[in-house]
């Protein structure tokens, strides 16, 4: 794994990470080396950088962060960033009038008000289907919350690659010829660990979507002495298998067509339901051993391990985390509930919507 800047090789790391993850916008990095002081450091925050491993290009970005430091074991410093695109996750949009694009071109005409040069990789074809209606970003909404809000109206999700673009992916998770293999009797095994966690920690039993009127309304509605009224529609949600204490609220604070409030609900609680399941594996290298290739989020590789009482089941990577250091190279992966970013909105029939099942 190396750095490129200006096209300049630097190596010699002691330790480097590379996190990418389903449903985070940026791909984000760590690296340590160690120095005989800061006259010794040829990098500076804010540093345009280019991350590879062998051909293959990890993340395109800058560095934002660096930390001296100076213990018994030696002195060291820690370059840590983001790719282009942690630039849209951190950075405030004016307000969008009259805007009914496509996804697409939402993310393009972020991207250019910016100045980020990256293009928008539409894999989901989103760019068929315009919206009917924008809402305007608030001024404290970040565009990178902006555009996450628009992808969820659509049911896909928003990632970035390795040159910093926008790919907008439909999240149902790709087949792939790869195995991870953890047996009893040791046949066939290339896993370095695994560990199974289930948790129900965001997961709710009741969920309720209030839908608001448009404010624009507001004089026509006479809401100023009814106010009550600025939530025109609640639409509430059961997942009967959370007990009911636990309740949550979504999509309070924007409008929202009826259709969407109503679905907003079930892919929360299937999204929920699928992430309480998380199973971490390690392996060595960066490449699966079949094709050589890097190993991908969004991918549904087979999964056997008798330890974890998992059975040739596809799982879906959510989060990879590409590792060097004295050891050598591994790759931390986090999968979960192949369904877990599904946008199919294939829901269980023990869902309940005002007091209808929903199949």
């Amino acid at each position: 794994m190396n750095i490129y800047s200006d096209g300049v090789r630097y190596r010699n790391f002691t330790e480097a990470k590379v996190q990418i993850r389903m449903g985070t916008l940026a791909r984000r990095f760590v690296f340590t080396a160690a120095t005989r002081g800061i006259k010794d450091v040829p990098f500076y925050c804010g540093m345009p950088i280019q991350i590879w491993d062998d051909n293959d290009r990890l993340l395109t970005g800058y560095i934002e962060k660096m930390t001296m430091q100076s213990n018994g074991k030696g002195h060291s410093y820690v370059l840590e960033g983001r790719d282009l695109i942690g630039d849209v996750v951190d950075s405030n949009l004016p307000r969008i009038a009259k805007m009914t694009a496509p996804l697409p071109q939402l993310c393009e005409f972020v991207l250019n008000y910016l100045g980020i040069e990256a293009n928008v990789i539409d894999e989901a074809l989103t760019g068929e289907r315009p919206f009917k209606t924008v809402i305007a970003a608030d001024p404290t909404e970040t565009a990178g919350e902006f555009l996450a809000t628009q992808a969820r109206r659509k049911q896909v999700l928003l990632q970035s690659d390795g040159f910093g673009n926008i790919v907008i992916t439909a999240a149902g998770g790709r087949k792939v010829d790869r195995q991870l293999i953890n047996r009893i009797d040791g046949v066939g095994n290339n896993m370095l660990s695994a560990s199974l966690t289930v948790d129900h920690s965001q997961r709710y039993g009741r969920y309720s979507t209030e839908l608001q009127i448009n404010m624009s309304m507001v004089s026509k509605a006479n809401l100023n002495t009814r106010p009550e009224l600025i939530v025109a529609e609640r639409f509430q949600t059961v997942d009967d298998s959370i007990r009911q204490s636990r309740v949550r609220t979504t999509a309070a604070d924007y409008n929202l067509g009826k259709d969407e409030a109503k679905l907003r609900n079930l892919w929360e609680i299937a999204l929920n339901r699928a992430e309480a399941v998380k199973y971490s594996v390690t392996v060595p290298g960066f490449r699966d051993s079949v094709n050589n290739n890097l190993w991908e989020v969004n991918t549904l590789p087979t999964v056997t391990d008798e330890y974890n009482g998992i059975k040739s089941d596809r799982m879906l990577i959510a989060q990879i985390e590409h590792v060097f250091n004295q050891d050598g190279k591994t790759t931390n992966l986090l999968l979960t509930d192949k369904d877990a970013f599904k946008t199919e909105l294939k829901i269980r029939t023990e869902i309940d919507i005002d007091g209808r099942n929903q199949t």
